[in-house]
Protein backbone atom coordinates (compact mmCIF):
# COMPACT_ATOMS: atom_id res chain seq x y z
CA UNK A 1 0.00 0.00 0.00
CA UNK A 2 1.48 3.34 -0.83
CA UNK A 3 1.62 6.41 1.38
CA UNK A 4 -1.09 8.45 1.80
CA UNK A 5 0.80 11.18 0.89
CA UNK A 6 1.43 9.74 -2.46
CA UNK A 7 -2.17 9.11 -3.22
CA UNK A 8 -3.00 12.85 -1.98
CA UNK A 9 -0.05 14.29 -3.87
CA UNK A 10 -1.01 12.24 -7.17
CA UNK A 11 -4.67 13.66 -7.12
CA UNK A 12 -3.79 17.70 -6.84
CA UNK A 13 -0.85 17.48 -9.47
CA UNK A 14 -3.49 15.93 -11.55
CA UNK A 15 -6.02 18.68 -10.81
CA UNK A 16 -3.59 21.29 -11.34
CA UNK A 17 -2.68 20.17 -14.40
CA UNK A 18 -6.51 19.71 -15.75
CA UNK A 19 -7.41 23.35 -14.63
CA UNK A 20 -4.14 24.32 -16.70
CA UNK A 21 -5.64 22.76 -19.49
CA UNK A 22 -8.81 24.01 -19.38
CA UNK A 23 -7.79 27.51 -18.99
CA UNK A 24 -5.11 27.20 -21.77
CA UNK A 25 -7.43 25.87 -24.48
CA UNK A 26 -10.20 28.77 -23.15
CA UNK A 27 -12.77 26.52 -21.77
CA UNK A 28 -13.22 27.69 -18.32
CA UNK A 29 -10.52 29.94 -15.91
CA UNK A 30 -10.58 28.11 -13.00
CA UNK A 31 -6.97 29.73 -12.01
CA UNK A 32 -7.74 31.43 -9.24
CA UNK A 33 -9.63 28.34 -7.33
CA UNK A 34 -6.52 26.17 -8.02
CA UNK A 35 -5.40 25.73 -4.52
CA UNK A 36 -9.28 24.59 -3.38
CA UNK A 37 -9.76 22.64 -6.19
CA UNK A 38 -6.19 20.81 -5.84
CA UNK A 39 -6.89 20.12 -2.31
CA UNK A 40 -10.10 18.63 -3.25
CA UNK A 41 -8.66 16.20 -5.96
CA UNK A 42 -6.10 15.77 -3.38
CA UNK A 43 -9.15 14.49 -1.13
CA UNK A 44 -10.43 12.57 -4.04
CA UNK A 45 -7.28 10.49 -4.22
CA UNK A 46 -7.19 9.27 -0.83
CA UNK A 47 -11.04 8.25 -1.08
CA UNK A 48 -10.67 4.39 -1.25
CA UNK A 49 -8.43 4.81 2.05
CA UNK A 50 -12.22 5.51 4.01
CA UNK A 51 -12.21 2.46 5.29
CA UNK A 52 -9.41 2.68 7.89
CA UNK A 53 -11.72 5.54 9.54
CA UNK A 54 -14.95 4.11 9.17
CA UNK A 55 -16.01 1.71 12.10
CA UNK A 56 -19.35 0.62 10.86
CA UNK A 57 -17.86 -2.96 9.83
CA UNK A 58 -20.23 -3.30 6.77
CA UNK A 59 -19.15 0.12 5.24
CA UNK A 60 -16.06 -0.44 5.86
CA UNK A 61 -16.26 -4.09 4.04
CA UNK A 62 -17.98 -2.53 1.23
CA UNK A 63 -15.31 0.61 0.49
CA UNK A 64 -12.38 -2.37 1.42
CA UNK A 65 -14.05 -4.06 -1.87
CA UNK A 66 -13.97 -1.10 -3.91
CA UNK A 67 -10.31 -0.25 -2.69
CA UNK A 68 -9.23 -3.95 -3.82
CA UNK A 69 -10.61 -3.21 -7.22
CA UNK A 70 -9.25 -1.70 -10.54
CA UNK A 71 -12.09 0.41 -10.57
CA UNK A 72 -10.78 2.43 -7.92
CA UNK A 73 -8.10 3.85 -10.48
CA UNK A 74 -10.59 6.61 -10.88
CA UNK A 75 -9.50 8.05 -7.88
CA UNK A 76 -6.32 9.00 -9.73
CA UNK A 77 -4.97 5.52 -9.71
CA UNK A 78 -5.64 4.68 -6.03
CA UNK A 79 -5.29 0.87 -7.13
CA UNK A 80 -2.57 1.13 -9.56
CA UNK A 81 -0.33 2.85 -6.56
CA UNK A 82 -1.15 0.00 -4.41
CA UNK A 83 0.51 -2.75 -6.24
CA UNK A 84 3.31 -4.31 -4.91
CA UNK A 85 5.57 -3.25 -7.40
CA UNK A 86 5.14 -0.01 -6.29
CA UNK A 87 5.39 -0.94 -2.46
CA UNK A 88 8.94 -2.24 -3.39
CA UNK A 89 10.02 1.20 -4.53
CA UNK A 90 8.12 3.30 -1.23
CA UNK A 91 10.58 5.83 -0.40
CA UNK A 92 11.30 6.45 -4.04
CA UNK A 93 7.68 6.79 -4.70
CA UNK A 94 7.45 9.53 -2.25
CA UNK A 95 9.92 11.54 -3.73
CA UNK A 96 8.62 10.97 -7.02
CA UNK A 97 5.27 12.52 -5.96
CA UNK A 98 6.58 15.31 -4.21
CA UNK A 99 8.52 16.27 -7.41
CA UNK A 100 5.52 15.48 -9.44
CA UNK A 101 3.28 18.02 -7.72
CA UNK A 102 6.43 20.93 -8.12
CA UNK A 103 6.17 19.90 -11.64
CA UNK A 104 2.53 20.65 -11.52
CA UNK A 105 2.95 23.65 -9.98
CA UNK A 106 5.49 24.98 -11.87
CA UNK A 107 3.59 24.54 -15.52
CA UNK A 108 -0.04 25.66 -13.73
CA UNK A 109 1.99 29.10 -12.47
CA UNK A 110 3.77 29.52 -15.59
CA UNK A 111 1.16 28.55 -18.08
CA UNK A 112 -1.78 29.36 -15.96
CA UNK A 113 -0.97 32.37 -13.35
CA UNK A 114 1.28 34.11 -15.33
CA UNK A 115 -0.55 34.17 -18.81
CA UNK A 116 -3.99 35.17 -17.29
CA UNK A 117 -1.93 38.24 -15.78
CA UNK A 118 -0.91 39.21 -18.88
CA UNK A 119 -4.46 38.32 -20.34
CA UNK A 120 -5.94 41.13 -18.32
CA UNK A 121 -3.42 43.48 -18.74
CA UNK A 122 -3.69 43.17 -22.19
CA UNK A 123 -7.71 43.13 -21.95
CA UNK A 124 -7.54 46.13 -19.58
CA UNK A 125 -5.21 48.46 -22.18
Amino acid sequence: MSSAIVHFLAGYGTVLIIITLLYRFEYIDLIPQRNILGFIGGIWGLGPDIHHMIENEWISESIYTVHNNRISDIFFLHYTLDLPQVEAYYHEFIALSILYVGFCITITYYFGVLNREKRIKNRSS
